[in-house]
């Protein structure tokens, strides 16, 4: 959509381990200068402590520029400052207010825009930092109110051209234009604000409270936007735009949007009668830019446009986001994402009642290069959900769709996935989608609409997605899952434990019988009970603790998840519910054979629930609080988590607050919840590793009121070590004393290891993974402060088909920390075999690591010098899609220097490569690989060039970075064709 759009300062953002790395300053000596209400501007007032100055413009003015020996600061101390001039900030000046709540500076100074906002004014800004570095500016409130009149002051504060600037700890409201502008910024950082009403919209365009020119290696995180007047949350404008003049694009590289509640006006203020936008990169180029953790009420717009200077490239990430439409007005989203540009990724976001989940509005070109996986889509009220001109070379996979009861009949008779109207879409999977029908009129669907001047060119496959309560309809309808039948599922299906179907909280859909392949898996009779809970429903709560007044009854359900993560079929027949305990009061509950409890007496009791599926039982115990109190507690905030290793996630938040105090908080992971905790930090242990865990918070108070959620789920990824905490067996350790088994070798803990005997010259360190599990990758981390003495070891895994160890890796002595990557095998055992020891004291290993490695180039874009021409089934994405029985060919009569080229989408360091040809089409005779750093330029990878493949070719090389690999086939037997490219991540 193409708006006048704006820019904002954004911020440094060095993201490593989720650490945010920023330059440091220089030391040198600080000069500390004061405003208060009492100062003087007279000429001989210092501005030094004891002789303040009265206003923010004139220290401005007379504080010089920071050099190489002194940093100097201004203190706007606590108070009320009204502005009639703009604070120019001299280089390096850093400007701190005593708090928000301490410090407000008012704007007085007006700008007429004469109805057009590009008619905006620079000098016109209450504060402006130009060619500036190094510098704080924070601490203080700004407001663009002039008198308590309906007339505003123009904008707040503007940072241009500079490095290391930090905007933090801001309140900014009611200003015309915009509250925070900024341009021409690396490594700077804008977080901890609040912005109130400092947008625009009118009939010309519209403008955000944050608007953003250049930025490159920054952040914009943990900010609250509220805009009523029609305004932008945060938009983009280049510096030095004008009407005539914006044709050359806004820059954005290496940007992270997260953190962010953007709540904008949604009637439609601007001149189109749309609904507001939360962020537009409009008229912008982006590099690896991305938007995460972020609560959004309306549309995030990445438009495409085309410039006099050529297309933009857009690289960029929209995950883990909650677009929730506000209906305190019974308003809704018309669009949640405007995805009009090219290389984007949109995973893991959940969104609610709203009309377009995704569309792009360009009518002149297809959208190519698109990635969109494991959505939910809840309450859509349209009659499509990915609505594109054109689509290309793209997936649209594992997404969970929810029509919402609210769609009308007609709609609904119309009703599609995919809707096209202008251009060709070809090279596109659609697969592995669930749509659900929750209106009660069960009609006709086509799952594909092309509509107007749009095609469906080559390889546009539609297939194995569920129609869930829906009939099938017209001539491009959706493939059923084999597994299933139209409305009665004959087989049982299950969600998986890790789903985020579940972590949203849509569990309770009927979607136990309905077949997702990254979701869902086929229930396995020996897929043993690991874990069960028990969750109320009917209640003030849904959560394992219960919150009731006397006489009250709530039902429990219970659910479990087996050892394999998937949800366990469960029984009334398999419950056995235990008597009640009081914990204080008496007689506090009962609970019936079917499991409803009765509140009787005030007090807190507990209940212990059984349940036994074949040997196995498992326990879930709930915790009922009865009493008259029902306030609840204020919701905390501030929700974070880190990964500390493959198991355990460290929580942290902010304190919620009650009328008659906070008992706990209550921890909840994946929807089920894990503990209570009495402050504001938790450690949650014995995680799966390599898992998605998304995390809320619920305060408790004495009487068990419960409060609502926590403000924004923490998502988080769980380190994949496979071998960490699983059963060891060793052939010896030291002197049969437990401080040094064979558990010390694989408890991620740096400090223990494992030791064996003086003397030993073998030994060995067997993992059993308790079920088949596919790796390709071990660390052995020798305890090397001992000595040196592994000279030669083996990897081997568990054939259980010849029940015999098969070795996969042979090394040496191996380095301190020893990375060895191996074609994958899939086996329930591992062993570290060391064959060879120097010396006479017996090895030693601090840690023994295991991994299944991602691969690099699943999925990615890629390219090929020709492609097999008379099928679509041959295309150069096929190569690396994931699939056994899908593969790439050549064209017909093109044999000799043939290639595939893998493009990663940004710089990756791999050094392993797995090649496979289909069995009985193994015809390649010499080939090699080759790296390039932009696409263009390729180099030979030393080591690598073979002669002939076969169907599991693995290349090891020293490790490389790049943003591409190419497979280059010199010469064949004939059209060469491949099954699968895998590149390992280093």
């Amino acid at each position: 959509m193409s708006k006048m759009k704006s820019f904002m300062v954004i911020a440094f953002f060095c993201l490593l381990a989720g650490v945010i790395l920023m330059p440091k300053q220089a030391d040198a000596a600080t000069v500390d200068y004061y405003v208060s209400t009492t100062g003087s501007d007279s000429p001989g007032t210092s501005g030094l402590s004891g002789s303040p100055w009265l206003t923010l413009a004139n220290a401005c003015s007379r504080v010089p520029a920071s050099n190489g020996t002194t940093i100097n600061t201004i203190h706007v101390l606590a108070g009320t400052f009204t502005e009639s001039s703009v604070c120019n900030l001299n280089a390096g000046v850093n400007l701190v207010g005593a708090g928000v709540g301490q410090t407000t500076i008012k704007s007085t100074i007006t700008h007429n825009f004469q109805g057009s906002p590009w008619n905006w004014d620079q000098n016109k800004f209450l504060i402006r930092a130009i060619n500036s570095s190094n510098i704080i500016i924070s601490d203080f409130k700004l407001d663009g109110l002039i008198n308590s009149t309906p007339t505003r002051a123009h904008a707040g504060i503007m940072v241009h051209n500079g490095s290391n600037v930090t905007i933090r700890d801001v309140e900014i409201s009611n200003f015309d234009y915009t509250g925070i502008y900024a341009s021409a910024l690396t490594y700077s950082t804008v977080y901890n604000a609040k912005l109130t009403d400092s947008g625009l919209a009118d009939s010309i365009g519209s403008s955000g409270s944050i608007k953003l020119g250049d930025i490159s290696d920054s952040s914009l995180h943990d900010m609250i936007i509220r805009d009523t007047r029609g305004g932008d949350g945060i938009d983009t404008y280049k510096y030095g735009w004008t009407s005539s003049n914006n044709s050359t694009p806004v820059m954005l590289t290496n940007v992270n949007f997260y953190n962010l509640d953007i709540n904008v006006r949604q009637d439609g203020a601007w001149g189109d009668n749309q609904s507001g936008i939360t962020i537009e990169l409009w008229k912008s180029n982006l590099s690896n830019v991305q938007i995460y953790n972020n609560l959004f009420n309306d549309s995030l717009s990445i438009p495409h446009a085309t410039y006099s200077n050529g297309v933009p490239t857009v690289t960029a990430k929209v995950f883990n986001n909650q677009f929730i439409a506000d209906h305190v007005s019974g308003s809704k989203y018309t669009y949640a994402i405007e995805a009009g540009a090219d290389n984007m990724q949109i995973y893991n976001n959940y969104f609610k009642n709203g009309i377009y989940p995704i569309s792009s509005f360009n009518s002149s070109q297809a959208v190519s290069g698109h990635s969109v996986h494991h959505n939910i889509f809840d309450a859509i009220e349209n009659n499509t959900v990915f609505n594109y001109p054109g689509l290309q070379n793209s997936t649209l996979n594992n997404n969970i769709v929810i029509v919402s009861s609210n769609l009308q009949s007609n709609s609904l008779s119309n009703f599609s996935l995919f809707y096209t109207k202008y251009n060709t879409s070809q090279n596109v999977d659609i697969t592995d989608n669930i749509l659900i029908n929750e209106n009660s009129i069960y009609n006709d669907s086509n799952p594909i609409v092309v509509d107007g001047t749009a095609t469906l060119g080559a390889n546009f496959n539609v297939n194995n997605n569920l129609f869930y309560r829906w009939k099938q309809g017209g001539t491009n309808s959706f493939e059923m899952d084999p597994y299933l039948s139209n409305a009665s599922p004959n087989k049982d299906y299950r969600l998986r434990y890790d789903s985020l179907a579940l972590a949203l909280g849509i569990g309770n859909v009927n979607t136990r019988s309905m077949g997702l392949r990254s979701d869902f898996t086929y229930a396995n009779a020996n897929d043993t009970l690991s874990q069960v809970w028990a969750e109320p429903v009917g209640s003030a709560s849904n959560d394992s603790v219960v919150r009731l007044t006397p006489t009250n009854t709530v039902q429990l359900n219970m659910y479990g998840r087996t050892v394999s993560g998937y949800v366990a079929s469960i029984s009334s027949s398999n419950i056995t519910y235990g008597t009640p305990v009081d914990l204080s009061g008496s007689n506090v509950i009962s609970i019936n054979s079917s499991g409803l409890i009765t509140a009787n007496n005030a007090g807190k009791a507990k209940v212990t629930v059984s349940v036994t599926k074949g040997s196995v039982t498992r326990t879930s115990t709930i915790y009922v609080f009865v009493s008259q109190e029902t306030q609840a507690p204020i919701a905390p905030t501030n929700l974070t988590a880190t990964t500390f290793n493959s198991s355990r996630v460290d929580l942290t938040w902010t304190a919620s607050t009650d009328n008659v105090g906070v008992a706990g908080y209550m921890i909840f992971h994946n929807g089920q919840y894990v503990a209570t905790a009495s402050g504001t930090s938790y450690s949650d242990v014995n995680l799966i590793g390599g898992t998605n865990y998304s995390y809320r918070i619920k305060a408790i108070d004495a009487a068990g009121n419960v409060s609502a959620d926590s403000n924004i789920p923490a998502t988080v990824t769980t380190t994949s070590n496979l071998a960490y905490n699983k059963t060891v067996s060793v052939s010896n350790y030291y002197q049969n004393n437990a401080t040094y088994n064979g558990q010390k070798a694989i408890d991620m803990n740096g400090t223990t290891r494992w030791a064996t005997d003086n003397g030993v010259t073998s030994a060995w360190l067997e993992i059993d993974f308790g079920y088949s599990t596919t790796f390709n990758r071990t660390i052995l981390k020798e305890a090397q402060a001992y000595g040196n003495r592994i000279n030669a070891y083996q990897i081997q895994y568990w054939d259980s088909t010849s029940t015999s160890w098969v070795t996969v890796y042979t090394g040496g002595s191996p380095a301190a920390t020893q990375s060895d990557t191996f074609s994958p095998v899939t086996s329930n055992k591992v062993r570290l075999n060391i064959t060879g020891v120097t010396g006479s004291n017996g090895p030693t290993v601090w840690e023994f690591e295991v991994y299944n490695v991602p691969n690099l180039a699943l999925n990615k874009t890629t390219t090929a010098s020709s492609e097999w021409n008379s099928s679509n089934t041959f295309y150069a994405f096929r190569a690396t899609d994931g699939k056994s029985f899908t593969r790439w060919s050549a064209a017909s009569g093109q044999v000799n220097n043939q290639y595939l080229t893998v493009d990663f989408g940004s710089q990756k360091t791999f050094g392993h490569v797995l090649i496979q040809e289909p069995s009985g089409y193994t015809r390649v005779t010499a080939y090699k690989l080759q790296y390039s750093t932009n696409g263009i330029t390729f180099t030979d990878i030393s080591g690598t060039s073979g002669t002939t493949i076969g169907t599991n070719k693995f290349v090891a090389f020293t490790p490389v970075t790049a943003s591409h690999l190419r497979l280059y086939i010199t010469s064949a037997s004939a059209e060469p064709t491949m099954q699968e490219l895998i590149v390992f991540e280093q």
